[in-house]
Formats: C-alpha cells, sequence, structure tokens
C-alpha cells in the first residue's frame, strides 16, 4: 500500500510523537528506544494544499504534531519524516554521549530514506520539505578508528557529503522548496546526553550547513538559532524546552508556527 497524503501522518505508524522523545544512548540519561519500522498509514488525501516534509531526530519529531496544527492553519499538510536519535545521514558510525554509553543501533527506519522518500513523493509530492537537523549530530562519532566531534575536519567529511546527498534527491526528484535550519543552542540541562561543550560543537555543525547552502544556491537557511536564541552566545535561550533539547507545550507551538513562517511567509 502507498502512502497517501495526510493531514498529518507519522511513518512510525503513531499520529503523535511522544512530548519529549529521546536523543540516543540508554537509561539513565534520555533513554533511547527502538523506533519502529515505518508503516503506510493511508488518510484522505486533499491533493490540491501544499505539502510540508519534515526530516530529522528527535529534535523535528517531537514538534510534529505543532507543525501539523501550524500547516493546517495556513492551508497545509504535513509528512513526519523525522526519526528518534537520527538526523538520516549514512553509515551511521557508532556514537557516544558525555556519560559515556555507546549506541551502536542501526536504525533502518532513518537510514533507509532512499527506499522510503520515493514512495511518498510518488504519492503526493511535497511543495517543501524542511530540515530540523543538528541534535543528535552534536554527539562524538567514531569514524576511522576514533571519537570525533563535528569539529573535527574528519567528522565533517563523512556528514557533510550526507547532507547534500539529501538535498540533492530533493532537489533532482521533486519540485519542492528545500530549507535547512540553523540549530539552537541546547540548554546545559541536557549535558549528561551532549557533551559539555554543546555550544561550541553545534556552531561547527551549524558551519557546515552554511557551507551546504553555499554550495546549493536553491537551498534556503532558516536561523531558528536567533529565533529561538536572540540573545546570542553566552545567554539563555528560550525556556521552552524541559530537557534542554526537545520543544514542548507553548513553546512547541510558538516554534512551529515560526517555521511553518519561514516556509509559507504570510502575506504582506
Amino acid at each position: 500500500t502507498q502512502p497517501v497524503g495526510p493531514v498529518f501522518v507519522s511513518p512510525l505508524g503513531s499520529t503523535a510523537p511522544p512530548a519529549t522523545p529521546p536523543l540516543a544512548a540508554p537509561a539513565p540519561t534520555l533513554a533511547a528506544t527502538t523506533a519502529p519500522e515505518p508503516t503506510t498509514v493511508p488518510v484522505t488525501a486533499v491533493p490540491t494544499r501544499p505539502l510540508l516534509w519534515l526530516v530529522g531526530d528527535s529534535v523535528p519529531y517531537s514538534l510534529a504534531p505543532a507543525l501539523a496544527t501550524a500547516a493546517d492553519a495556513r492551508g497545509a499538510d504535513v509528512v513526519d519524516l523525522a526519526v528518534p536519535a537520527c538526523d538520516g545521514a549514512r553509515g551511521y558510525p557508532t556514537t557516544r554521549i558525555e556519560l559515556g554509553p555507546e549506541d551502536t543501533e542501526t536504525r533502518p527506519a532513518c537510514l533507509a530514506w532512499e527506499e522510503r522518500w520515493p514512495q511518498f513523493a510518488g504519492a503526493r509530492e511535497p511543495a517543501a520539505v524542511l530540515f530540523v537537523l543538528g541534535g543528535n549530530v552534536t554527539l562524538d562519532r567514531r569514524i576511522d578508528g576514533a571519537w570525533r566531534s563535528p569539529c573535527d575536519a574528519v567528522f565533517r567529511d563523512w556528514y557533510e557529503p550526507e547532507v547534500l546527498a539529501r538535498v540533492d534527491w530533493v532537489s533532482a526528484h521533486t519540485g519542492a522548496v528545500p530549507l535547512l535550519t540553523l540549530s539552537p543552542w541546547a540548554e546545559d540541562r541536557a549535558v549528561g546526553v551532549l557533551q559539555r561543550d554543546h555550544r561550541h560543537r553545534t556552531d561547527c555543525v551549524n558551519d557546515i550547513y552554511r557551507d551546504v547552502a553555499a554550495q546549493r544556491p536553491r537551498l534556503r537557511l532558516v536561523d531558528l538559532q536567533s529565533f529561538v536564541c536572540p540573545d546570542g552566545e553566552g545567554a539563555p535561550c528560550q525556556p521552552w524546552r524541559a530537557d534542554g533539547l526537545h520543544f514542548v507545550g507553548q513553546g512547541a507551538g510558538l516554534v512551529a508556527d515560526w517555521l511553518v513562517g519561514q516556509v509559507w511567509p504570510p502575506p504582506t
């Protein structure tokens, strides 16, 4: 059965992601759970409405219901293609968190985007694809026999082509506008899962995204960092994330409404 154009569809078989899904690693930290394999969720198609794909890890996964509500208010639909604990970069080297546990789990639902995306595009082409990455990818990865942070050139050599590959797929196979968010800094309460230098790591990841955008003029950068952390480096961000990373409650609604406004700006 092919997926059908949704008002809101989670390919993970749920119509509502958990409020604060895990980033990675076993208990006692933000415990990772094995994401179920994607299932087809047929719903009533509304083909005249524009469709937004949401791509990324647990941060956009937690935003998906609020994003669907914000999109619906603008006459648009959302497909949630985000998967907790994996941003979609193939290869998926072993990850470790600040407290030390290593995550070696393979996540087919995330890594097999080349097989999954054509099914969704064939059923109903997106008008825009929103990449909300940069949470899970700030963690250490074991690459070429050593632990690498996103500030390491070896890490960048692995990760940047993977972002480009997904952006290029969208451009080659759909008429959608690709958008990529600059990641906001997490709060220090997320340390333990995230490393202590998480702000510096986020800056390095955002530098990769800026470089990707410089190589692909059709790609639009969305400065989510400035929206969530308007006072800049060294200042607290908006208090919208109970665990310091995932948006919840009213904050999720504010972020979702702002993001949809970047995809489809309100008339002036």
